[in-house]
């Protein structure tokens, strides 16, 4: 009884609490394995609640690390009338569910699904594509990739270029990539807004594709 009180106690905070608790509360249900607590993240995410708080159970579905939620996750990262950080909180699930060691089907449904995607006309979208498929170490989206890191210049709002992202994605294939970059992707990142603000998006844009 009381695991089922803290379960619900947590959704209520997810769709009600402010941002910060909300958070917290998404980390917490990620650590429950109640049946109906999962059913009803599912439920949740897929409802009309605001897109953030979607956003956060669909988080706290992908920490579970749980391969029953694939079809979930490949519904949302497919409809396109749902807002790119949800799609792409979809696309990060599915590749934090998969390596090369899962078992084929599954590990070829989330991968197809993946490829399917990469080409969104969303950044946010193609970013967590290119994430999700250097996470689960494709080898089928190599060529993909290659050209994303040629020619995608544009930046995934609080992150860093999409361009970047796959370079980062076909390092981790090559078994190259084993650290996490975000903290020198982000100073990197933090250098680069200092020339965007003086030379502006335009100029900077330019400046990346002669480099290429």
């Amino acid at each position: 009884m009381k695991d089922q009180l803290d379960w619900q106690n947590l959704l209520e905070k997810l769709s009600q609490a402010s941002d910060e608790d909300a958070v917290e509360a998404a980390k917490l249900l990620s650590q429950q394995d109640h049946e109906q607590s999962i059913l009803s993240l599912i439920q949740f995410a897929r409802s009309k609640q605001p897109p953030y708080r979607r956003e956060l159970a669909l988080y706290a579905l992908a920490w579970m690390h749980n391969s029953q939620f694939i079809d979930t996750f490949i519904q949302v990262l497919g409809d396109l009338s749902e807002v790119e950080n949800v799609r792409g909180q979809a696309a990060e699930a599915l590749g934090m569910l998969f390596d090369q060691n899962s078992g084929q089907i599954y590990y070829h449904k989330a991968e197809s699904a993946l490829l399917e995607h990469i080409s969104d006309s969303s950044p946010v979208v193609r970013f967590w594509c290119c994430y999700g498929l250097g996470n689960m170490r494709s080898h089928r989206a190599v060529e993909q990739l290659k050209a994303i890191q040629a020619q995608d210049h544009v930046l995934c709002p609080g992150w860093w270029y999409v361009s970047k992202e796959a370079e980062d994605a076909l390092a981790r294939i090559a078994g190259q990539g084993n650290n996490d970059s975000t903290l020198a992707n982000l100073a990197t990142f933090a250098e680069e807004d200092r020339v965007l603000a003086e030379l502006g998006m335009s100029d900077y844009t330019a400046m990346l594709e002669q480099e290429d």
